[in-house]
């Protein structure tokens, strides 16, 4: 492998243009390039008047003696900036580059709970383990890293990939008029809108965040937003002409109360925000004279924007894949442009669609093996189940069927991914996704009472005997060896596809069990019988979900299979969480 020996965080670039986060991350090496920059923090050149090889605030301390370094001195400067990407600045900082060196080498590596920061023990470990002083006490592989890194995340035993976030994420959707205006998230470029004006961003930490919106010709829109780990849509429409930016959303602290402030030469625009943030938002404006403020252009933060856990690992992992060669977690790393990519189009016209019904395969049940004793330790061990016959959705529920139910009950929440509260013009298809527990049992009552039947979710026992073909105990509905034409897995972003497009059935023409998006099953969360495992105690009800989703991998340690499992709280809504129903 190739050992860097200056990673920080100027070597590490974004592009802004590029459609997801595993083509944006670029390692690059500035070497001479900043020559005109007169920073110390990254700066190559200053170390390099004094025959070091690297950048003080990164360097591992073998680097600051006459040793060689090998591959644990990048990951030495990996922890330094996975620590600054956390706690929003560098372990170690002097106010010379001896001072710096004498605190790499002999001072103890401060923890992210001495920066005032709360994160799992597991993970306080991984990023210490990072930074030890000597080569043969740290980290040893990127690998080994990253391990420690999603276990620590994602613990083994008994936990979720979707719920299993240390911090709560929100997605933020961001539609400007005009399109194709520059978007920056506390004063970070985040990218452009798309032709239909829409920018979709993911893994957006909670709290506080200062939007600002450009575009040649107009004046600036600024926006301050709150995000709680819900879904998120703002709308920014922007003035043609210069000077200062004039609109300012503000939302108050509880998220009860949007207040519009416009300067007088804005006021036929009062009307539009005022009318637009109640259905988009979901609150209400009780006066919108009770604020009365501009803001200033925005100035240079060095608060930056924060992002959860997961979205910095994936940075982490594209990262040490490109040092070690020359991959996450999502959770995310800047923001990550979100499903698919791209934003969301227009939505479906007005029209009455053709009713849907439900399609069936009828499955005979029988005798199997749950579960297998070589997989995962959520998946041991193999048990010997009895399935009795019942009936299960050729495919998840779509977008559709989904829409069906919302105008014959005028159920809330509609997907947040729907603009006008409908799906978008193509979409119909596609697996209906952010919902929970009680919006599905809301769902399989409506169902139900139109087609006259009793439908409920699956239990993990039918799901997985769907799965693996019965007693055939196939690893895939297709067979024993995966197969890449059979699923929509291993894709570069969350986005699903139109059910069966992509799949193979098993033997009765259930089609996408494996990827597209994780399946919700009516199974509370359990180890199976015999079983080493744990159970830890949660708030609330938990259960178990199955598949994978298209961002999923398909090999490696949680490499999905028709045994993987997974659990999630029951009030979980996720933007890869999808669901079919069964009946008897």
């Amino acid at each position: 492998g190739i050992v860097h020996r200056d990673l920080k965080p100027l070597n590490i670039m974004i592009c802004s243009d590029k459609p997801n986060l595993s083509q944006a991350v670029k390692i690059l090496d500035f070497g001479l390039a900043k020559i005109k920059s007169g920073e110390l923090l990254g700066s190559f050149i200053q170390a390099q008047t004094t025959g070091l090889m690297g950048s003080p605030y990164y360097m591992a301390p073998e680097q600051w003696a006459d040793e060689e370094p090998d591959q644990r001195a990048d990951i030495y400067s990996l922890g330094v900036m996975f620590y600054q990407m956390i706690a929003g600045d560098v372990p170690f900082k002097g106010s010379s580059i001896p001072a710096i060196m004498k605190k790499h080498i002999s001072d103890p590596a401060p923890t992210l709970a001495d920066a005032g920061l709360h994160v799992p023990p597991a993970f306080e470990l991984a990023v210490a383990h990072s930074l030890r002083k000597k080569p043969e006490n740290r980290t040893p592989t990127v690998e080994a890293f990253v391990d420690e890194l999603t276990s620590a995340i994602h613990p083994a035993g008994f936990t979720s990939t979707l719920g299993a976030r240390t911090l709560p994420v929100s997605s933020l959707t961001i539609r400007t008029k005009p399109p194709k205006a520059a978007v920056f998230v506390d004063n970070v470029a985040v990218g452009k809108t798309q032709d239909t004006g829409d920018l979709l961003l993911e893994g957006i930490q909670s709290g506080n965040h200062h939007l600002r919106v450009t575009h040649d010709g107009f004046q600036d829109w600024l926006s301050d937003v709150i995000c709680d780990g819900r879904p998120v849509e703002v709308v920014a429409e922007l003035r043609e002409g210069e000077g200062q930016p004039t609109v300012v959303v503000d939302r108050g602290a509880a998220g009860q109360k949007t207040v519009v402030s416009l300067t007088p030469e804005n006021a036929d625009m009062a009307k539009t925000v005022q009318d637009y943030a109640p259905s988009r938002f979901g609150v209400t404006i009780d006066d919108p004279q009770a604020v009365q403020q501009s803001l200033a252009p925005a100035q240079k933060s060095s608060k930056g924007l924060l992002f959860g856990i997961g979205g910095v690992l994936a940075v982490l992992v594209i990262g040490a894949a490109a040092v070690v060669a020359s991959y996450m977690l999502g959770f995310i790393g800047g923001p990550k442009v979100g499903p698919g990519n791209a934003a969301t189009p227009v939505p479906s016209p007005a029209t009455t669609p053709a009713p849907i019904t439900a399609d069936l395969a009828s499955i005979p049940g029988g005798t199997f093996k749950m579960g297998r004793d070589n997989g995962l330790p959520i998946e041991q061990p193999a048990n010997t189940v009895t399935v009795p016959p019942f009936k299960m959705d050729k495919t998840e529920v779509t977008n559709g069927e989904y829409y069906q139910f919302i105008k014959d009950t005028g159920y809330k929440p509609v997907p947040p991914y729907w603009p006008n509260d409908k799906p978008v013009a193509g979409e119909e298809k596609m697996p209906v996704r952010y919902v929970n527990i009680d919006d599905i049992s809301a769902f399989a009552a409506w169902r139900s009472k139109r087609d006259g039947v009793t439908y409920r979710l699956p239990t993990e026992a039918e799901w997985e005997f769907a799965a693996r073909n019965g007693s055939k105990d196939a690893l895939y509905p297709w067979g024993d060896t995966f197969e890449a034409k059979c699923a929509v897995i291993d894709r570069e972003s969350t986005e699903p596809e139109a059910v069966g497009s992509n799949s193979c059935p098993d033997e009765w023409g259930v089609v996408d069990l494996i990827g597209n998006v994780y399946e919700w099953t009516g199974s509370k969360a359990a180890l199976y019988p015999g079983s080493k495992g744990q159970m830890k105690e949660s708030k609330e009800p938990h259960f178990m979900i199955r598949g994978g989703a298209a961002f999923s991998k398909s090999s490696g340690d949680f490499g999905v299979t028709s045994a993987f499992r997974a659990d999630v709280p029951a009030s979980k809504r996720d933007k890869e969480l999808g669901f079919r129903l069964v009946t008897q």
